[in-house]
């Protein structure tokens, strides 16, 4: 009999030390899932961050580009109303500046 509750008390040990391990096991899956949510979340914040930063830069460069657009149909006018008085200097000129301004 004392072999047999000897043998159960080592069998009871072995389960309950595994028992320990599996435990152990799942809190530290647990601590590196929660980890690697935050990390995931971060990544997550950072690439919305560029996102909307990139979003505001093209839409000033649209602005841009619509007020250079503007510029240079402006010059052209101008162009053409100096070619019509002759005076195709000052035209020419305004439309260079719109080429090249930013």
């Amino acid at each position: 009999i004392q072999e047999v509750k000897a043998r159960g008390r080592e069998a009871c040990a072995a389960v309950r030390d595994r028992l320990w391990d599996a435990s152990a096991d799942t809190e530290a899956a647990e601590a590196e899932q929660q980890g690697a949510a935050r990390a995931w979340d971060l990544q997550t914040k950072r690439l919305q961050g560029e996102e909307r930063a990139l979003e505001r830069e093209l839409q000033d460069a649209e602005e841009e580009l619509q007020a250079t657009e503007q510029a240079r149909d402006e010059a052209r006018e101008q162009l053409a109303f100096g070619a019509r008085d002759g005076n195709c200097d000052h035209g020419d000129d305004q439309l260079s500046q719109a080429s090249t301004s930013p």
